[in-house]
């Protein structure tokens, strides 16, 4: 089955582009053709498919055992069938025989769209903890995104979606949409669609954070910050 195109171009965008690694990407396009060949044929463990990008070819193949006498033709073939693929084939071999997808494209390539989508949102994902998962209790930069129920939601410039709890809000702070915020990253919590990063505007250590950015002295180290106490939006004591 011959690829457009236009087709392996997009696998080569999602690839750069969303960050999800060309291999998967081949396992998804091969198990959307065998999903849709064991559709009209029924379950294949023997099939095969290997995928040509270069070349812009799907070919697919049933692996068949060689032996002296076939019981099972979905899964056996006799010498003599044998030695017309495969020159020099004896019994106990194993060799593959062209399976015909040509009429099964559309199919398939709908069974690797749904498999590609869930793999972007894996990747998503995986990328947010990568870039997060090690930056617990630093200052993140958001824009405010908008209010649900109290809970302030918020993006950082990289467009991952936080959320400041409204416990963690500083009381009567009422940020519109578009104001920037600094907030402390508490949490990295996995959800259902996303990660979600969790961040506070009332943690003690969003001041000490603040002090690092803003005083040379604290962020080389040369004045030390034992401890600091917070009444968020009224008073604080370092």
């Amino acid at each position: 089955m011959r690829l457009d195109p236009k087709f392996t171009q997009v696998l080569q965008e999602i690839e750069t582009t969303r960050g999800v690694p060309r291999d998967r990407i081949l396992d998804a396009l091969r198990e959307g053709v065998q999903a849709a060949y064991e559709k009209s044929h029924g379950e294949t463990p023997n099939f095969v498919v290997e995928i040509n990008l270069g070349r812009g070819l799907i070919e697919a193949y049933l692996a068949k055992a060689v032996v002296e006498n076939v019981l099972d033709e979905q899964v056996e073939i006799d010498l003599a069938g044998a030695g017309e693929l495969e020159a020099g084939a004896e019994i106990g071999d194993e060799v593959l025989v062209d399976a015909d997808i040509s009429t099964m494209g559309n199919l398939a390539i709908h069974t690797f769209k749904q498999k590609v989508k869930s793999l972007i949102r894996d990747a998503e994902k995986d990328k947010i903890v990568h870039l997060y998962g090690t930056r617990l209790n630093e200052m993140v930069n958001c824009s405010v995104l908008y209010t649900e129920r109290g809970d302030l939601y918020v993006e950082t410039p990289d467009k991952i979606e936080g959320i400041v709890p409204y416990k963690e809000q500083i009381p009567r702070e009422r940020a519109q949409p578009g104001v920037r915020l600094k907030c402390l990253l508490v949490e990295v919590r996995n959800t259902r669609k996303a990660p979600m990063l969790m961040l506070s505007r009332t943690h003690n250590d969003l001041l000490k954070e603040l002090m690092k950015n803003e005083i040379p002295e604290v962020r080389e180290g040369n004045i030390e910050i034992v401890a600091i106490a917070r009444d968020p939006g009224y008073r604080a004591k370092v």
